[in-house]
Parts: C-alpha cells; sequence; structure tokens
C-alpha cells in the first residue's frame, strides 16, 4: 500500500474557565514549515447559539473556532484535525473532566469555506456546552490541545497568477517606441545613463508622462536617483505591456522597479508586480539561509504590497531563524526593533505603511510567537 506523507502539528492552549467573555476567549497560533505559513484563531463561543457564531477569516490564511470550527477554501480535502480536552482543578491541578477526543475531518461549508467542524451533539460539543454555559467549572483550568494532521504538500507555493507576458523573440510594432532610431526624440535621465524613447509613445502610454508634457515641452525627464535598468524594465512595460525578468534580482532593485512604474502611472500595473513577486519569490528561497537577506526581502514585500513574498519570507524568518531574530534584532519588545549592529536595518523594521498597518517587527514579533505555540511538528506517513 502506498504511504503518503504529512505533517502533524499540536497546540496546546491552557486557559482559566471564565463566566463572561474575555480576552482568553481567543488563542492564535501558526503552522509554518518551509515556505508556508496557515494562522489560526481557536474562539471559544457561548450564547444561545454556542458553537454557530459567523466565522471570522483571520490573517493570512485560516481561523479556528472550538464548538469547534475551521474554516479555508484552501484546506486540503485529507487533513485531519483532533481536539483532546481536559478540565484541571486551579489548585490542586487534579483532572476534574476528561473528554474523549473529537476527530474532525474536512467539510464544505454552504459559503465556499471549507473546514473542520464538531457538532454540537458529540461528547465534545455537548461537554464544552456543560463547561462553558454553566457553573460547576468556573475558574478552572481549561487545556485543549489541538493536533493537525496536513499534507506536506499542503505547504507548497503556490504559482503568482496574472503575469505579465514575456517580449517576443522577435520585437514586434510594440518595441518601435524604444528601438525605432528615428522616433527616439525623449531623453530619461538615469544615475547611471540614460535612456532614449518615443515622446509620442510616453504620451499616450503613461498618464504621468502626459501630464508631464502638458506642463511644457520637455526634452528630457530626470529619473536620476534610480539605475538605468530599473527604469528601462518599467518604461518597457508602460509602453509594451511586457516583462523580462532580469538575471539578478535584489530587494532594493525591484523596489526601484516598482516605485517607476507607480510613478509612471503604468496600465495593467498589478501584472508588472506580480510577475517581479514571481522572480522575487525564488530569490527569496534561495537566500533563506541568510537572515539579513531574509529581512530585506520581507521588508520589499511590506513596501511594495506582495503578499505571497510576505509569506514565503516571513515563513523562514519566524521558523529558521526565530533565535537570531530575537537575539540580534530586539531587545524582546514586539513594538520595536533594537539592533545596535545595524541601526539603519532597525529603522526599517519599525517603518510603519499606515495607521493601521503593523511595522514589520511588529508582524514578525507576533509570527514568531504564534509559531512558537506549536509544541511538536512531526512528518508522519498515512496510507494514501
Amino acid at each position: 500500500m502506498a504511504m503518503a506523507e504529512q505533517l502533524q502539528f499540536v497546540h496546546f492552549w491552557r486557559f482559566e474557565v471564565q463566566p463572561t467573555f474575555s480576552m482568553r476567549d481567543a488563542d492564535n497560533f501558526s503552522t509554518i514549515y518551509g515556505p508556508r505559513i496557515y494562522e489560526w484563531c481557536i474562539r471559544i463561543d457561548r450564547g444561545d447559539t454556542f458553537g454557530f457564531r459567523n466565522i471570522e477569516n483571520h490573517g493570512i490564511e485560516l481561523s479556528v473556532e472550538p464548538t469547534i470550527r475551521v474554516f479555508n477554501i484552501r484546506l486540503p480535502a485529507d487533513s485531519t484535525c483532533t481536539f483532546n480536552l481536559a478540565i484541571r482543578h486551579q489548585g490542586t491541578n487534579k483532572v476534574m473532566l476528561r473528554v474523549r477526543p473529537q476527530v474532525c475531518s474536512v467539510i464544505d461549508e454552504p459559503h465556499g469555506n471549507r473546514g473542520y467542524y464538531v457538532p454540537q451533539t458529540s461528547d465534545l460539543g455537548m461537554a464544552l456546552q456543560k463547561i462553558f454555559k454553566g457553573t460547576d467549572y468556573f475558574g478552572q483550568i481549561c487545556e485543549l490541545t489541538t493536533t493537525m494532521t496536513m499534507p506536506i504538500t499542503a505547504f507548497n507555493l503556490d504559482e503568482v497568477e496574472n503575469l505579465a507576458p514575456r517580449p517576443p523573440s522577435v520585437p514586434d510594432y510594440r518595441f518601435r517606441m524604444l528601438n525605432d532610431k528615428s522616433r527616439l526624440d525623449f531623453t530619461i535621465r538615469c544615475r547611471d545613463g540614460n535612456i532614449t524613447a518615443a515622446k509620442e509613445g510616453l504620451f499616450l502610454a503613461s498618464e504621468y508622462f502626459r501630464d508631464y508634457f502638458e506642463g511644457a515641452d520637455h526634452q528630457d525627464a530626470n529619473f536620476g536617483d534610480v539605475d538605468k535598468q530599473a527604469v528601462l524594465i518599467a518604461l518597457t512595460f508602460v509602453l509594451t505591456g511586457t516583462v523580462e525578468p532580469p538575471s539578478t534580482l535584489s530587494p532594493s532593485f525591484v523596489c526601484d522597479i516598482i516605485e517607476t512604474a507607480r510613478q509612471m502611472r503604468a496600465l495593467n500595473f498589478p501584472r508588472l508586480r506580480n510577475s517581479l513577486e514571481a522572480e522575487a519569490i525564488k530569490w527569496a528561497v534561495k537566500q533563506s539561509e541568510d537572515l539579513p537577506a531574509l529581512l530585506l526581502w520581507f521588508i520589499c514585500s511590506h513596501d511594495c504590497s506582495m503578499p505571497n513574498l510576505h509569506m514565503v519570507s516571513l515563513s523562514y524568518i519566524s521558523s529558521t531563524h526565530a533565535v537570531q531574530y530575537m537575539r540580534d534584532y530586539t531587545d524582546g519588545s514586539m513594538v520595536i526593533s533594537v539592533a545596535k549592529n545595524d541601526p539603519e536595518m532597525a529603522e526599517k523594521l519599525n517603518k510603519r505603511q499606515g495607521i493601521l498597518r503593523p511595522t514589520p517587527h511588529q508582524r514578525i514579533m507576533t509570527s514568531i510567537r504564534c509559531g512558537g505555540k506549536v509544541r511538536t511538528v512531526a512528518r508522519v506517513e498515512v496510507p494514501a
């Protein structure tokens, strides 16, 4: 019989049973393996509709509610979740109640989500109602152990979609605005050289240049703080809608291309960003053993709104390099990064992109804390 390799994650949650809602009614944790993170929120629900509250999709990937529920479209069908519950006396630590483990398979929810669900009529469902709707166990300690088993393939990277096409092997009519010397009547000045292009093409393809030309009869434009290659990639996309990935890629180079394309107000800008993100992920995986490099990729994903690159770099930082990050880039605070040997990096880690958005440092610390709540990660084999 063929065997399939799966990953098993064990999360242990210990909290005091409260008579009313409290902050302790929920706990967050993350399952991390390789380049992927699944984020979870276990929530104790109460009230007359115990266990049937609407689910909230938390963070990047998933939510879990014991009643117990978990919902996410991406969850593999052959994954399972097992809940073990026990009540211990606050003073003596003696077990007052132990419920038979409840194994939950994946079900499809009417709204299109996929998740785990413990029926209220099950032993665990009845026990939860007894614990949180009655008064016998108030003030005692509840221990909830969650064992999640998922195929190792669930942690593979997804392909980035909606990419810009690559240039054709033989340049077509779209490239005349860059290659036809008889049309090249406008100069773009860069940090390390100049680019010439057709003014008519820039006027038609870029809203930025349209406004620029209407202000005065300019013969050149200054992008003097950006490398020529970064400007050329952005400009080629603006005029042709194609992207040729460079042979080497760095976080600063990606940011320069993105910022230049944004300044030019390129049409179909997300396709350029997606193409760069797909290439950036490959480089982040190659450099997954280098924490400073990963931090730069993570900050790049933060600045350029690249969710897949964000997840990949955060996953490696939070698992492989958690101890090193805590030692070198923080004094233990979740609020600010203190990197005495690299103040420039600390400044980037503490930079906020909006009032409601966490800084890169806060996001890393949250991921390290949630990932650290998983006690065991094991590889197991099950019949395929």
